[in-house]
């Protein structure tokens, strides 16, 4: 049988080839529908899932989508680059691909309506009504998923993106395991080769299956950024990623595939939904239409040959420029399925840019991001009666903690203060006792801390009170002592001292008139009372059975929530929206549940799981749950578990997020349909009377096949609660009045003081009990007067009068005598001390009587000159004046305010000796009044003598400097001529100059006599422009209104003299753009950051009118110094924000880890460990090897969770007592076996330390999960065709299995036959080797003729989750071309039993009507 597989398989693949060259040949652009069937005929489970997707009953569809919370989903995606398609070195380029790939994917699953595509042939386009049937949108939009955990490719869920390089081959071989562990994801695979695209299934499984596209046609709009992607000139727009997606939603082409012909290919979608609204096109179509096309013009034909058809949708085969919209069928199955596969993930999404998206390749350590504000503190307070019970801290985010970033915080807690103020950290809350009725508090400090990167100081993050207020003792009778009994009086109840705030002492109404009559005893009662704290909580309330939850009371059968009515409940199901059901709208699983089948009830219960993919549900309610002493708080529910998918799927209740039952269900031992269990948990530890949330919530389906818990007749009671109030208690005394002579109080100061005591009676202090007070006016002897303060600093000697044995204050302290003035420290005040040249003057008076002056008034000096100064004579020096004073200060007579001057001019006379009217005696002397006899008269000249002597004679040889332009301030109009000119003024006219006529000279004074020129608007765009004027003024420009602001283009400078300015008319804001010219009142520049860690202190520049930030920021940043992130260097430096790994230095050692996943015993060392030695491999054993120089001695010296184990399972101390062993043979060689659970859990990192104190660590081993097989199965067969089990029964063939290991038969061994010669034998079993064989007397008499294998025939079960045994078959020839076909046959019968089974499977399934 097994060469006859090969040949069948070997068939199947050479048809696949053919059909795969055949459609390449032919230009096929897509390959899903081989896939498909490939798929379908390799995978039974598949075959049946698709098949029951594409049988699920039809409903109509009534309109476009609802985006809102029941349909709109975002769908994480991974980009997936098989081996040679890029490099690391590509980073930048393939990230603009995804990004360009995924914007192109959201465009086409949004609104697809008015494309141009469609405008092309709108008929192909419309329903019978002529309306668009574009899709409006289909409610998914995608997004960067973030890594799965513990993926075996290295990515760091924190900070790296979902994109792997050289890891997943993907495309058509895939088969469905293109990414294994990436399930929820979709999964999207870039190939080499010449296929455009593929598609895993239709619909897929987000099981780690996918799309596939070729490397040339992956991209989006944008042009190619290069390194071979995007290069394909047809289909470079990304919409052959659509195509397959579309395909992997549940869509198929909207052509027919193969031969063409008139079928409606795509009506029949698999889910709820058909698609209608594509018409039929009979063959595919390539390239880009300009107008409609028809089946006839594509020259198909035929009845169908008039339809236009729709080339633009993308589900044909049209060029990526003419592909542009869904339809709305297609969006509805889209959007079902979308819902179905990754509802459970939906929304989980990476940064929108990770934070080590351009480091994809380099699978470095996350970046930490620390808080550095605390936006919101917690402000937590705990209340408790008597003692506190809190043993852990509680969350501080779900508390109402902020931070500005939570990413990478860690909380801590402190007393007496923070950690940042010199608290001392604490682990655990300590328990409070309040004891003596008094009140215990604690505060706790939150520290908020960061991961790796230690803050220095921590963050204050609020605080965290807890008091324990005084309760109620066990025994009330002790917050009270009894004293006075046995007498005629009243006996005394006195409170505890320290409680008397909390206690109450109330007589009995019963009780004599106290002091009673002579003869008289009994007993009084008295009602001891401890009345709570009025700030704590209620520490007495009364206890009392009650009912929380049943059928009438909180809806316990659930009748209410799932009619849709009010209800405490509510639920949630990620395939279902709502575990709750009847008969009506989930069916009954195939025969498993049971509707109101005592003990449940009504027509609703609740049905957890029903379904092959991952399903999580929840019903929950919030209940108060009153007080219960001494009785006990039940929760009851009816649960059946008939269908038993994994092992893994369980169903719990929680309360207040504490898990309090769980149940997983048992494949090997799964109820019988219609088994009730009545389940019972125990809820007293929350009958507080406080609200508690309760939660039913189930996990299931993630195997791939269903579970069904269902729920219902659930019931919360109250029982054997003690009902009676426990804080009060009755207080007995005794009063005696029988004997002749009693004690009685003799102190006057008390109340109880007997003036008249009987003659016998005898005095007794103890009675003295109450003291007098003031208000009593006491006898003399019960006051005292002493010495006392009344806080009056200026009296003395004051005194008051008490109470001498309570100190009560009768007289209040007064009486006393002033104190000597100026005793006190002096008040300063401001004072006049009539001396004007002094100022702000202050005196000190004595500070209980300000008319006492203790310091006389006095000031300070003003200032120099501050005061009118005083005139005296002076002399300027200046001999040409006489009679000159000065001002001197009126306060020191020195200093000059005033300078000398003033004086009266002296008559000047000529004081050259040769000439003619010398006056020897002259003091104040001028020469220009000398006569000389001749003299120039000609005034232009400078010596022109004005004034001559009389007899003087003019010599105009003596007229030798002639006056210029510079003296025509004076000059004699004589001199000069008044002259046309032109100043170049536009604005003036009949300008004139002067001449100056000895010398010619033109004077620069253009100008003189000018008359103005009236001026004129000049700009044409002005409402007052003058296109004749000369004289140019555009201040006289009107325009109207105009804009006034500088930040805006619409800016004028320059308005006219009468505009008025318009805000309405700034429009435009200047932006970015323009920040070369703007105006420095439009920005601000701000802090900000840049992205990069080796820079600090960034600058941006934010547009003021917009708020646009400009993408300048890094304006003034400073450098950060650069340091070696690498934790397993020597220069490691933990708090390095800027890392440069070049700067890294490494020890001389190396370490290394052998981490296999046996699930066998091993014949060498390390060997793996079998406790109970059945074969169940318990700890799988790794080698840590460390090389190096030799003679070093290497310890282990951290071992977090999880942790490495020795060889009997406990964790490896980490204090460096366990040691690696030098290799004798190979110096420098270090070994430790470590073991680590066989059950899923690795351990690490963990870290070896030298005796030079060097580190060395290795990373994380992956766990290993050793697995038994749950079945032994088996075939048996012939290769004549006369003697097969299609015509002869096979049934009844004995078969042993034994276990080489016992050498006994496994349980349930000897296993028979079906009538096709199958045999099953469910386990599970030990990993280990195994023999089969068949009892001869057993056998067929055809099988024994052709001399058939009977065995014993050796196989192993090793532990890879697939069923191993043997398959029996006599000697196999080649087959005939006759046996071919009927092999062939076999093989369709056996793909045709697999689908039946598998859809026989899928019936326990949920099914929703």
């Amino acid at each position: 049988m097994n060469n006859i597989i090969s040949y069948c398989t070997l068939a199947i693949c050479l048809f696949f080839m053919i059909n795969i060259t055949v459609a390449q040949v032919d230009g096929e652009r897509c390959t899903t529908m081989q896939a498909l069937q490939q798929r379908i005929e390799s995978n039974s489970r598949y075959a049946a899932y698709h098949n029951d997707a594409l049988a699920m009953p039809k409903i109509d569809r009534q309109g476009q989508i609802p985006c809102d919370a029941n349909n709109s989903i975002v769908v994480p995606v991974a980009f997936h680059f098989a081996p040679g398609v890029v490099t690391c070195g590509d980073s930048d380029c393939l990230l603009a691909e995804v990004q360009d790939q995924l914007d192109a994917m959201n465009v086409a699953f949004g609104n697809n309506t008015g494309s141009a595509a469609e405008a092309v042939c709108p008929a192909a386009y419309q329903d019978a009504q002529g309306n668009s049937v574009a899709s409006t949108g289909t409610c998914i939009t995608f997004c960067l998923a973030v890594p799965p955990e513990g993926n075996a490719e290295g990515l760091d869920p924190a900070c790296d993106p979902p994109i792997t390089i050289g890891a997943f081959t993907g495309g058509f071989g895939a088969g469905g395991q293109g990414a294994p562990g990436w399930n929820g994801i979709m999964n999207l695979f870039i190939t080499s080769g010449n296929c455009l695209g593929v598609a895993d299934g239709i619909p897929g499984a987000a099981n780690g299956d996918g799309v596939s596209t070729c490397a040339e046609a992956f991209g989006g709009t944008d042009p190619s950024s290069g390194c071979g992607l995007d290069t394909q000139n047809t289909y470079n727009l990304g919409a052959t990623m659509i195509h397959e997606i579309g395909h992997y939603l549940g869509l198929f082409h909207t052509h027919v595939d193969g031969a063409p012909s008139c079928n409606d290919n795509d009506v029949n979608a698999p889910g709820p939904f058909n698609v209608n609204d594509t018409p039929i096109m009979a063959d595919q179509f390539y390239g880009c239409p300009t107008g409609c096309v028809t089946n006839t013009s594509q020259g198909t034909g035929g009845t169908c040959g008039a339809i236009n058809v729709p080339t633009a949708n993308f589900m044909a085969y049209t060029d990526d420029a003419c592909m542009s919209m869904f339809t709305e069928d297609q969006a509805a199955v889209m959007n079902y399925w979308a819902n179905q596969l990754f509802g459970a993930t939906a929304n989980q999404c990476s940064a929108p840019s990770p934070p080590e998206l351009p480091n994809a390749c380099l699978n470095q350590p996350c970046e930490v991001a620390c808080a550095t504000a605390v936006t919101t503190p917690v402000a937590i307070t705990d209340d408790f009666c008597g003692m506190s019970d809190v043993v852990a801290f509680p969350d501080p985010e779900a508390n109402g903690l902020v931070l500005d970033d939570n990413s990478d915080a860690i909380y801590s807690w402190s007393t007496g203060n923070y950690l940042s103020a010199g608290g001392t950290a604490i682990a655990a809350p300590n328990t409070l006792t309040s004891t003596n009725c008094i009140i215990e508090t604690e505060t706790y400090f939150l520290n908020v801390d960061c991961t790796t990167t230690p803050l220095n100081p921590t963050l204050d993050g609020g605080t965290y009170i807890i008091t324990a207020y005084p309760a109620p003792p066990t025994d009330l009778t002790t917050l009270v002592t009894v004293s006075g009994e046995g007498t005629c009086n009243e006996p005394i109840l006195t409170p505890l001292a320290g409680c008397e705030a909390y206690v109450t002492v109330t007589p009995d109404a019963g009780n004599p008139t106290f002091p009673v009559n002579n003869g008289d005893s009994g007993t009084a009662s008295y009602t001891v009372t401890f009345v709570p704290d009025a700030a704590g909580p209620d520490c007495c309330f009364a206890g009392e059975d009650a009912v929380i939850i049943d059928a009438t009371m909180n809806d316990g059968d659930l009748e209410a929530i799932g009619a849709g009515g009010a209800s405490p409940w509510t639920s949630t199901s990620t395939n279902f929206g709502t575990v709750l059901c009847d008969a009506g709208t989930c069916g009954n699983g195939g025969g498993s549940i049971n509707y109101g089948v005592a003990p449940n009830s009504g027509a609703y219960l609740a049905w957890f799981g029903g379904s092959g993919n991952q399903e999580t549900g929840t019903l929950s309610g919030d209940f108060v749950i009153p007080p219960c002493p001494g009785g006990m708080a039940t929760l009851t529910f009816a649960l059946e578990n008939s269908v038993c998918g994994d092992a893994a799927d369980f169903i719990q209740v929680q309360v207040d997020g504490n898990v309090e039952f769980t149940l997983n269900t048992n494949p090997a031992n799964c109820d019988a349909n219609g088994t009730i269990q009545t389940i019972t948990v125990n809820l007293s530890a929350y009958a507080d009377g406080a609200s508690h949330t309760i939660l039913f919530t189930s996990d299931s389906g993630a195997g791939g096949v269903a579970t069904n818990f269902t729920v219902d007749n659930i019931m919360l009671v109250n029982v054997g609660c003690d009902s009676g109030l426990t804080c009060d208690v009755i207080v007995t005394a005794d009063y005696n009045c029988d004997s002749v002579g009693v004690p009685y109080c003799d102190n006057l100061c008390f109340a109880e003081f007997n003036p008249n005591p009987g003659a016998d009676d005898t005095a007794d202090p103890s009675l003295c009990v109450t003291p007098l007070g003031c208000a009593d006016n006491p006898d003399a002897t019960c006051l005292q007067t002493l010495a006392c303060d009344d806080m009056d600093s200026c009296t003395e000697n004051e005194m008051e009068t008490t109470i001498i044995e309570t100190g009560e204050v009768c007289t209040a302290c007064g009486n006393g005598t002033p104190i000597a003035t100026c005793t006190l420290p002096a008040v300063a005040q401001a004072c006049d001390d009539g001396d004007p040249c002094t100022e702000n003057d202050m005196e000190e008076v004595d500070a209980c009587d300000a008319a006492v002056v203790c310091v006389p008034c006095a000031g300070t000096a003003v200032a120099s000159c501050a005061l009118a100064p005083v005139m005296q004579a002076c002399d300027d020096g200046d001999p040409c004046t006489t009679g000159e004073m000065e001002g001197i200060d009126a306060c020191d007579n020195v200093t000059v305010c005033v300078p000398c001057g003033n004086g009266m001019a002296v008559t000047p006379a000529c004081g050259d000796p040769v000439a003619t009217n010398f006056d020897p005696n002259a003091t104040c002397i001028d020469n220009t009044v000398c006569t000389f006899g001749m003299f120039c008269d000609n005034p232009c000249f400078a010596e022109f003598a004005p004034n001559p002597n009389p007899g003087d004679i003019a010599d105009p040889a003596l007229c030798v400097t002639a006056l210029g332009c510079a003296d025509l301030a004076g000059i004699d109009p004589s001199c000069i001529s008044i002259d046309a000119c032109d100043d170049s003024d536009p604005c003036t006219a009949n300008e004139q100059a002067t001449t100056i006529l000895a010398t010619g000279e033109v004077c620069t004074d253009c100008g003189l006599n000018s008359t103005p020129v009236t001026a004129a608007c000049g700009d044409p765009a002005a409402t007052n422009f003058d296109p004749n004027a000369t004289c140019i003024d555009n201040t006289l420009c009107t325009f109207g209104a105009y804009c006034d602001n500088p930040c805006f283009a619409e800016f004028n400078p320059n308005p006219g003299a009468s505009d008025t300015a318009d805000p309405t008319l700034c429009v435009t804001a200047l932006g970015c753009a323009d920040l070369a010219g703007i105006d420095a009142t439009c920005i601000s520049i701000d802090a900000c950051d840049d992205g990069d860690p080796c820079t600090e202190n960034e600058q941006a520049t934010t547009i003021l009118a917009t708020g646009e930030v400009c993408a300048d920021c890094g304006l003034n940043a400073t450098p950060v110094t650069a340091a070696c992130g690498d934790i397993t260097a020597n220069n490691y430096d933990p708090t390095a924000t800027c890392i440069d790994n070049n700067l890294c230095t490494y020890d001389s050692f190396a370490i290394d880890i052998t981490d296999p996943c046996s699930c066998m015993p091993e014949p060498t060392a390390p060997q793996n460990v079998d406790f109970e030695g059945d074969g169940i491999i318990d700890l799988v054993a790794d080698e840590i090897t460390i090389t190096g120089p030799p003679g070093s001695t290497w310890c282990l010296t951290a071992n977090p969770m999880p942790v490495a184990e020795d060889m009997t399972g406990a964790a490896y101390g980490a204090d460096g007592t366990v040691c690696a062993v030098e290799d004798p043979a190979n110096p420098g060689t270090y070994t430790l076996t470590v073991y680590h659970s066989a059950s899923g859990t690795g351990y690490g990192p963990v870290t070896f330390t030298d005796q030079d104190s060097n580190e060395l660590m290795i990373g994380n081993a992956t766990g290993c999960e050793c697995i038994c097989e749950d079945s032994i199965e088996g075939t048996i067969f012939t290769d004549e065709p006369m003697c097969s089990a299609e015509i002869v029964d096979f049934s009844g063939i004995s078969v042993i299995i034994i276990d080489v290991a016992t050498g006994m038969p496994v349980a349930g061994s000897p296993v028979l036959t079906d009538a096709m010669g199958n045999y099953t034998l469910v386990g599970p079993f030990a990993c280990g080797n195994y023999t089969a064989e068949l009892d001869p007397a057993t056998l067929p008499t055809c099988y024994a003729s052709l001399d058939g294998e009977v065995g014993p025939l050796p196989f192993s079960i090793n532990g890879d989750g697939t069923a191993d045994g043997p398959d029996f078959s006599n000697i196999v020839q080649i087959p005939t071309l006759s046996q071919w076909g009927l092999i062939s046959l076999a093989l369709l019968l056996m793909i045709f039993g697999a689908v039946t089974l598998g859809a026989t499977t899928l019936n326990t399934n949920r099914v929703r009507k």
